[in-house]
């Protein structure tokens, strides 16, 4: 798979660098939730950092490391066990305007711990109505009508109500380009449109900074195309949705976890 790149002239090298480091406190956190034998002593001894004080919190969402090489540090040991994810990143995309930043990498998804299970069921379907029928009732999952030839008109027709019962977020009945972030809407019709075009399954990590409402977001999302039906099956995983008057700058001690 081809890395995406659409963003043209200067990238924000600045934005850029903060979305790759949430990911990889999110990275380290999710791999510790799924690990729990690991204690802070067995990290801290496998990263050389001489006290288990250092990390004593890791698995709280609002840790933070002392400083990038620490954090640098904890990554390079957990990558090298077996069961950490992701392996392989398929490709990253950014994209910068008006005022809101989006940054996205594609993974396996046979590999993603979240979805393992989802996606053994698409591919052993029996038909795209039977899949359909037995995700739609998942919390996290969002439908979208996507027999438009323009991604940015694909149409969601039932929204994920776990995230519109807790956040009072509801898109249904709008359509992917509605979005009020711009880069947003640009990338996410982008990537549902890849979902069509190649009739494959495509996991992505994105972080969204959108400064106007205030909000970072950073989550894990699934696209299973069901095209007999003319529909895509959307399944997030939200790793945190925080609000803070600093947007962009909050620190990592105002993030709101949220693990479903």
């Amino acid at each position: 798979m081809p890395v995406d790149n659409f963003s043209p002239g200067y990238r924000p090298v600045g934005k850029q660098t903060a979305a790759q480091i949430e990911l990889l406190y999110c990275d380290i956190q999710r791999f510790l939730r799924l690990t729990p034998d690991l204690t802070p002593a067995r990290i801290a001894a496998m990263a050389g950092l001489g006290s288990a004080w250092i990390v004593r919190d890791i698995r709280k969402p609002n840790w933070h490391a002392k400083n990038a090489a620490q954090l640098f540090k904890i990554e390079y040991v957990l990558s090298r066990l077996p069961s950490w994810f992701p392996k392989t990143i398929l490709g990253e995309e950014d994209c910068d305007a008006e005022g809101a930043y989006v940054y996205r990498r594609w993974v396996r998804p046979e590999e993603s711990p979240e979805f393992r299970e989802d996606f053994l069921h698409w591919t052993v379907r029996q038909s795209d109505r039977t899949f359909i029928d037995r995700m739609k009732c998942d919390p996290w999952v969002t439908i979208l009508d996507v027999r438009n030839k323009e991604p940015t008109n694909y149409r969601i027709m039932t929204y994920a109500s776990g995230i519109s019962g807790q956040y009072a977020f509801n898109k249904a009945g709008k359509s992917l380009g509605e979005h009020p972030s711009p880069p947003y809407a640009e990338m996410t019709a982008r990537d549902f449109g890849l979902v069509v075009e190649t009739n494959q399954a495509r996991c992505k990590d994105m972080v969204h900074f959108h400064p106007p409402r205030k909000d970072r977001v950073v989550f894990r999302n699934i696209a299973f195309p069901c095209l007999n039906e003319g529909k895509v099956v959307s399944k997030m995983k939200l790793e945190y949705w925080t609000r803070s008057p600093l947007g962009f700058n909050a620190p990592r001690s105002e993030i709101s976890p949220h693990h479903e």
